[in-house]
């Protein structure tokens, strides 16, 4: 790994139980970085093992280490983990735990809210900043890096008059951050801003030892690395793919009840690319600090994403029989907008192009079939 030694560092992970969290630890563990990873429960514990060999086997050899924490905003909680636990570097993937949001979907577990403010845009800033704060009074943390998104780049209103010509860079911010939100996901959409801001902010004001990189990924897919089955981990399904953007993703080579409520922007990212950027991130020789970064495949091509044509281009490729036999009905859509967004500075910082778009839906596609064949075949993996 060149003159970065990941002996030299020592890990700290939240959000390690979800899609991106858990391919993020696995990428981190494949590295040999010393990892504690912060947890909500005790059962998260032996979940995230009976998901992964790789989990277990490090727990066994000490390269992996868990904490429970609650609640992430409690009074000293982060703090009192890390302090004398020789962290130097934060990987702070956590959302708070009060929402539960689908990137550009309608499907927001705080629908019935009033108080937008209370209930999403405080807790969201609220866990950015309580990591730098700890971060700032343990004397061993040197970085943090932060999972942001790219919608912190535009205001919401551009959904609806999108402006298909502009080239957004990470320097964008959504300008419209001081109104008050008409819908829960308008003010999703400004939580996420304002926690973006709040880094740099928070830098400026208390001048910390330690710097931060913020990573700005878009609509995330591919495989999940959770539903990989196993002796341990035997009750996948193929509707577990179906979650979160993906299930709005495969809506086109499906059915309509998948389908999404609102358009896609057409910024689709790997997830191993997301994970592999927060593990590079760590490299303080590497990547610049109080930095940001882009993390968008296909943002150079000269055609728009188009979400329904590039899966079902995918089907019609390479799923020819299981197309005859109905497997892939065809019958869901999902509009797509086009964004451009500039990713030359993120390519040329860490030294990697991202997969594309057709390779990324392709093993997405052939996760959720694989798992089908299980489920039709009868084998072991599925109950």
């Amino acid at each position: 790994m060149g003159p970065h030694s990941t002996f030299r560092e020592k890990l700290l992970i939240t959000g390690a139980t979800g899609y991106i969290g858990f391919k993020t630890l696995l990428t981190a563990l494949s590295r040999g970085y010393s990892i504690l990873a912060l947890v909500r429960k005790d059962s998260d514990i032996s979940d995230l093992q009976s998901k992964s060999a790789a989990v277990t086997e490090s727990v066994r050899s000490g390269q992996l280490e868990f904490a429970v924490v609650p609640n992430y905003l409690a009074d000293d909680a982060v703090y009192d983990v890390l302090r004398g636990s020789g962290v130097t570097v934060i990987v702070h993937l956590a959302s708070p735990l009060a929402l539960q949001v689908c990137f550009l979907d309608f499907l927001i577990s705080l629908s019935d809210t009033e108080n937008y403010e209370e209930d999403i845009i405080r807790p969201a800033v609220s866990m950015v900043t309580v990591f730098l704060d700890a971060a700032r009074r343990v004397e061993s943390v040197r970085r943090v890096v932060v999972t942001s998104s790219c919608v912190t780049l535009i205001p919401f209103e551009w959904n609806f008059n999108p402006d298909s010509e502009r080239i957004y860079t990470a320097s964008d911010l959504n300008p419209t951050l001081n109104r008050t939100s008409a819908s829960p996901m308008e003010a999703y959409w400004i939580s996420k801003a304002l926690a973006r801001k709040a880094s740099g902010d928070f830098i400026e004001t208390h001048r910390p030892s330690f710097d931060f990189v913020n990573l700005l990924p878009g609509v995330v897919i591919g495989p999940d690395d959770r539903l990989i089955p196993s002796p341990t981990n035997r009750n996948v399904k193929s509707d577990d793919v179906l979650q979160g953007t993906r299930r709005s993703v495969l809506a086109p080579v499906l059915t309509d009840d998948l389908n999404s409520s609102f358009p896609y922007v057409g910024v689709p990212v790997h997830v191993s690319d997301v994970a592999r950027a927060h593990i590079d991130a760590v490299d303080r020789q590497r990547i610049p600090g109080n930095s940001e970064f882009i993390l968008v495949s296909d943002a150079d091509a000269d055609e728009a994403v188009d979400w329904e044509e590039g899966a079902r281009g995918v089907v019609r490729t390479y799923y020819g029989k299981e197309l005859e036999e109905g497997l892939f009905p065809m019958e869901g859509s999902l509009e797509a907008i086009r964004w451009r967004v500039d990713t030359r500075e993120t390519e040329r910082v860490f030294g990697w192009r991202f997969v594309g778009f057709q390779e990324t839906i392709k093993a997405l596609i052939a996760q959720w079939a694989g798992l089908k064949r299980l489920e039709t075949s009868g084998e072991a993996g599925c109950e």
